[in-house]
């Protein structure tokens, strides 16, 4: 339960930090982003953010109670769920968005994005990217899990060198625990 309040605490004091700065943008410059943000999809829906944060605050729980039961889960998904559609309607999350999009680009450079992002190319662009992305990490974990193992024999074996002496857990080599 600690780690929970932590959690909450980090999110709540990062939230407020960047409230501090939000009303601080140029009129101009916020119709731009708000522009942006639409056009580019920036702003996903709040079941993508919800999924997110539910994925997380289980991962918490699950530290702590690793028999986390399904109605718990369930219980975590419906209450994150109906937060964050509260927060997206109060446009809580767009607000802390706009400082970071004023800090930057310039009024200049979020005209030439809204530029591309309305040209041919821009939207093809956002239509894939949620794919391509998805499918980029899904070849770099591909590419990480092929590399690990000589990563992990260099380590090691620099360890050996130099005189460090490390434990690992059976995981960490690849083997399996002796019964």
């Amino acid at each position: 339960m600690h780690l929970i309040r932590i959690f909450i605490l980090a999110i709540c004091l990062l939230t407020s930090l960047w409230s501090l700065a939000a009303g601080s943008v140029d009129p101009k410059k916020l119709a731009a982003i708000k522009e942006l943000i639409t056009v580019t999809g920036a702003a996903t829906s709040s079941e993508q953010y919800a999924r997110a944060f539910s994925q997380q605050l289980v991962s918490v729980l699950r530290m702590s109670n690793p028999q986390l039961s399904a109605a718990a889960i369930e219980i975590v998904n419906e209450e994150v769920g109906r937060s964050i559609r509260e927060a997206f309607s109060e446009e809580s999350l767009q607000q802390e968005i706009y400082p970071i999009y004023a800090h930057y680009f310039t009024l200049e450079e979020l005209h030439g994005l809204l530029a591309f992002n309305q040209s041919p190319a821009g939207i093809k662009a956002n239509q894939v990217m949620p794919q391509l992305m998805a499918e980029s990490m899904q070849a770099a974990q591909l590419w990480s899990r092929a590399i690990t193992p000589k990563i992990s024999s260099r380590v090691l074996e620099r360890f050996q060198e130099e005189g460090i002496e490390v434990r690992l857990l059976p995981a960490a080599t690849g083997e399996k625990p002796e019964p």
